[in-house]
């Protein structure tokens, strides 16, 4: 058994045989070179981005999406400072000046965790998602974390184009997994 973080580089791929097990993160939708080393190495290969709880959650991936959202706010705070050739957006704003304006597509965990991070840097924050019933979750923290509206996918007109940045992280990790209840 060979219990790993990162992906098997190539290098290691021809070093797995038929009789290993490997757990690690693999993500193999955007490396279909990884998958064909996997496959032709024998090895079998469990990814912790695929592993489900009983109630379909991704109890492996989530403490990485929670890093994945608070960064991407980092990320975008330093791409709209004017010496990155950014519009010189602070996101929390100052006397004078009104706080930057956030979009999240997607209330999951990359983006409750996007949102809160936008938010406790003083930026408005609006979250879009498609399902009802997480809307109604969200919905619910805007004392703790300061103001953040929600809409439902369907109802976003305009939204973005008022926006400073966006953070999209809609598109499924796992084309089967179930919608969020």
């Amino acid at each position: 058994m060979i219990v790993k973080v990162k992906e098997p580089q190539p290098n290691e791929w021809v070093q797995l045989r038929d009789e290993e097990i490997l757990y690690t993160y693999l993500h193999p939708a955007p490396d279909p070179e990884q998958t064909k080393g996997l496959l032709a190495s024998g090895v079998t290969a469990i990814a912790y981005e695929t592993v489900t709880d009983d109630r379909s959650g991704l109890p492996l991936l989530a403490p990485m999406s929670e890093v994945a959202g608070r960064l991407s706010i980092q990320a975008g705070a330093t791409a709209l400072q004017k010496a990155n050739g950014g519009r010189g957006v602070l996101l929390g704003g100052v006397p004078g000046a009104l706080p930057g304006k956030v979009t999240v597509l997607g209330g999951g965990v990359v983006g409750l965790d996007a949102a809160k991070m936008a938010a406790g840097l003083g930026a408005n924050v609006t979250i879009i998602d498609r399902s009802i019933p997480r809307l109604l979750q969200l919905d619910g923290m805007e004392p703790e974390y300061g103001v953040i509206w929600v809409y439902h996918l369907s109802d976003n007109d305009g939204v973005m184009a008022f926006t400073d940045f966006g953070v999209d992280i809609l598109r499924p990790i796992i084309s089967n997994h179930r919608e969020r209840t």
